[in-house]
């Protein structure tokens, strides 16, 4: 007879997992429109300040998005200096082409402007080796422009000092005026003509004169003035809209009301819309207690210091693991397995610029914290190993009648792990392979996982519609 090929259960998860990776793959390569063997190039670009730029935000060429912002590190004496990852293709950026930074919509982002060279003084073509440097201008958005006229009226009210001493050491014309006797004679002189000129007028002389000594036009005066006295009665006393508007202090109270929450909004929305927003799945697998933990989480970052995980975790124990109890057992048939749902929910904060991280809350449903550490000497961004990563899991250990993680005298359920960040591709999900140890502070073992992470943009716009509404 026969004997019947059979497939393993963890088999099974695995090939499961691994057809998941795939498809997420081949999702993002197609429908997101990625290329893998798209070039690019770096071009350095010095800036006096940043405001508020990113690693990752935006290069535009002529309105047109050619590449992202790669680093910015600190020079000596204060400058930033932005690394731009430029893809290759027939645009041309010339050693004149200003450059600066800019708002990318009112409720903020930033990202860097290069604009057209003026024409005839383009310069060389910067060369497309790496050596390309620019110097970036000054940024362009409403904070800016008001820093500006500040300093401008600043410049205007310290000319007016200026004047005010010229005049007053009788220079130009006005001081002239107020210190020389012979233009004061001509301006004694000026006046007396004025005096003839206005005894002409009362006297009915010329049109002026006419104009005021005529009964018709003066009584056409006074009605025009009545008039407006009227008017201006009514709005006093409130009578009609305007004078509503402009008596009613309640309607008052409510415009000011109105518009305090129209500026509250505004700051929300701004707020809110600056979030990021990553979607993510991980698997770790414990061969030798035939364990198969799953995350599938979705992590927000209001600012680049802090973030909040939210996530479900999926624990696929086998019948024949060490961690099964006989209780559990008995709910698992022979053609069939018991699998554990755990909420995660985590907040975190990163410190030394985003080098050490910490959060905590539930892991796997249970009270934990986690830590890890990304030192900047073992990143390479723009390259295929983006980042290599240590961390460290410790949470309470699971007390149920159906799991028993034998932690022994262990308080804690720990684990130790490090990976490493792969990227292929500059819009491609983060791809972390991660190795490691679990249950250190008793009978260690070792385990070994996999995960894809992706920064969706469509999400963050969905957070920042529904921030702003509550």
């Amino acid at each position: 007879m026969e004997k019947k090929m059979t497939i393993s259960r963890d088999a099974q998860v695995g090939i499961l997992f691994f057809v998941v990776l795939v498809s997420l793959f081949i999702l993002t390569v197609f429908i997101g429109d990625i290329s893998f063997f798209k070039e690019h190039y770096a071009i350095m670009v010095e800036f006096d300040e940043v405001v508020g730029l990113q690693e990752g935000d935006k290069v535009l060429l002529s309105g047109v998005q050619v590449g992202k912002v790669e680093t910015l590190q600190f020079q000596e004496g204060g400058a930033v200096l932005a690394r731009l990852k430029i893809a290759q293709g027939p645009h041309r950026i010339f050693a004149n082409s200003p450059v600066w930074i800019a708002s990318t919509t009112p409720l903020g982002g930033k990202h860097i402007e290069i604009g057209r060279a003026p024409v005839g003084l383009e310069g060389p073509e910067l060369p497309r080796d790496g050596t390309g440097r620019l110097k970036g201008g000054e940024p362009r958005d409403i904070g800016r422009e008001i820093e500006t006229a500040a300093r401008k009226v600043g410049e205007i009210a310290g000319e007016g000092k200026d004047v005010l001493k010229k005049v007053s050491e009788g220079e130009g014309t006005i001081g002239a005026l107020i210190n020389d006797k012979t233009m004061a004679a001509d301006v004694k002189e000026t006046v007396r003509n004025i005096k003839e000129a206005a005894e002409k007028i009362n006297a009915g002389d010329g049109v002026v004169g006419e104009l005021l000594n005529n009964q018709e036009t003066a009584q056409d005066l006074k009605e025009a003035i009545h008039n407006i006295k009227e008017i201006t009665r009514k709005i006093n006393e409130g009578e009609g809209a305007l004078g509503k508007l402009v008596s009613d202090k309640k309607l008052g109270e409510k415009t000011e009301s109105l518009i305090d929450s129209g500026n509250e909004a505004m700051r929300s929305i701004k707020r809110t819309f600056s979030i990021r927003t990553f979607l993510g799945i991980d698997s770790r697998a414990v061969p030798e207690n035939e364990v198969l933990y799953s995350k599938i989480y979705l992590r927000l970052e209001p600012d680049p210091d802090k973030y909040y995980h939210v996530g479900a975790a999926i624990i696929d124990i086998d019948r024949d693991s060490p961690l099964t109890t006989p209780s559990r057992l008995a709910k698992i048939s022979s053609d069939d397995e018991e699998i554990e749902f755990k909420v995660e929910i985590l907040l975190g904060w990163r410190f030394f610029d985003r080098q050490l991280s910490f959060g905590a809350g539930l892991l796997e449903g249970q009270p934990g914290a986690t830590l890890m550490i990304a030192p900047k000497t073992l990143a390479n961004p723009g390259t295929m190993i983006e980042q290599t990563w240590f961390s460290l899991e410790t949470r309470a250990p699971f007390e149920t009648s159906d799991i028993d993680e034998q932690i022994g005298d262990a308080p804690l359920m720990t684990r130790v792990e490090i990976g490493t960040n792969l990227r292929f591709s500059e819009r491609m999900p983060i791809v972390k392979i991660h190795v490691g140890t679990e249950n250190i502070l008793d009978d260690t073992v070792f385990m070994f996982g996999a995960g894809l992470e992706l920064e969706d943009k469509d999400l963050k716009n969905l957070v920042g519609v529904l921030g702003s509404a509550f």
